[in-house]
């Protein structure tokens, strides 16, 4: 049975316009409702009435895309919107986009079932404006990520921030020499870090070396580490090896320590790893990583009362919650002895 996405396909416009057309509602341009005419009489597409009359009712269902079910980092995410989502009633419907565009449309599809009343993006895997139109027709919330003035409400921290603070706690230990270690699983994210990173080192009038900046992608989150481990080689062949490290997530931190292990270096007596996310086990590491606190489980919980405020007023405006980071300083890193 054909859809409204398979309509909107053939007919090369948006789902919101073919629903326009259908609905006579709102302004469309004369090509485009023939196109939509002819692709409905080609499809022999009907719209449900009762699907659109199911629409206004509750399922109490929020649908939850996360790009790794594996990342630690989520798992305080998601107990956040599962308690919050509890509370008022609601029940989550989990699923692991793999950061893969297409799975994640998929799943977003499923919302035009009425399987959940509303969405929430914790890694989103395209820039915002590919979601204005599902935000137009279903509530929908971003979590984690920090997309500026996007029409859609989100949850976020300032990474850029966040990274600027970390950067500057290694410049007042006394490093000057600092490297950059990213492995892509979001480029919006690491981009983001990096600029703090530069504004760090520019405000403090130290060079941005480019032999100091490594970057590699990860098929998969759960592989970053072992990508840092292979990696961070590149730094202990260098002439003039840096003495920190900033990397840009703990599982990174953690695969840079190994691989520097395994070239005969000590952390932090060699060299200071510095990361981000506070997951748990940066706790339990040896050495403890030094890293930028993320409250994960207060994303997840701010995330769901964003979502059913845009349930309950679907036409209330977006907002944009920050929540607030923290600099952990444990043992990866140290102080450099005067002079060295």
């Amino acid at each position: 049975m054909p859809t409204i996405s398979d309509v909107a396909k053939l007919a090369g416009v948006s789902v919101a316009t073919v629903s326009r057309v259908i609905n006579q509602k709102g302004n469309v341009l004369p090509k485009a409702e023939e196109a939509v005419r002819k692709a409905i009489a080609e499809l022999n597409y009907s719209p449900n009435s009762i699907g659109r009359n199911l629409r206004q009712l509750k399922t109490n269902r929020i649908l939850v895309l996360q790009p790794s079910i594996i990342n630690p980092f989520y798992s305080h995410v998601v107990r956040g919107i599962d308690a919050a989502a509890h509370q008022a009633g609601y029940h989550i419907m989990l699923s692991d986009t793999n950061s893969d565009p297409e799975r994640e449309r998929q799943y977003l599809e499923m919302l035009e079932s009425h399987v959940a009343d509303g969405a929430i993006l914790t890694t989103p895997c395209h820039l915002p404006e590919y979601y204005r139109e599902f935000a137009s027709r279903y509530p929908m919330v971003f979590c984690t990520e920090d997309y500026g003035d996007s029409p859609i409400s989100s949850v976020t921290m300032d990474n850029v921030a966040a990274a600027l603070d970390a950067t500057r706690y290694l410049i007042n230990l006394g490093h000057t020499k600092i490297a950059f270690l990213c492995v892509y699983g979001n480029r919006h994210t690491v981009a983001q870090r990096l600029k703090g990173y530069q504004l760090a080192m520019q405000e403090a009038g130290l060079a941005i070396r480019p032999e100091f900046f490594v970057e590699a992608t990860a098929e998969r989150d759960d592989l970053a580490a072992g990508v840092a481990q292979n990696i961070v080689r590149k730094f202990t062949a260098l002439p003039d090896m840096p003495t920190a490290i900033f990397c840009t997530s703990d599982l990174i931190g953690m695969g840079a320590i190994r691989g520097l292990r395994e070239c005969g270096f000590s952390v932090p007596e060699d060299i200071s790893v510095f990361s981000f996310d506070d997951i748990d086990a940066a706790k339990l590491y040896d050495p403890m990583l030094s890293t930028v606190y993320i409250p994960k489980y207060k994303m997840g919980s701010k995330a769901v009362e964003l979502l059913l405020e845009r349930i309950q007023n679907p036409e209330c405006k977006p907002r944009r919650e920050l929540v607030q980071h923290e600099i952990r300083a444990r043992e990866s890193t140290r102080a450099l002895n005067a002079g060295k």
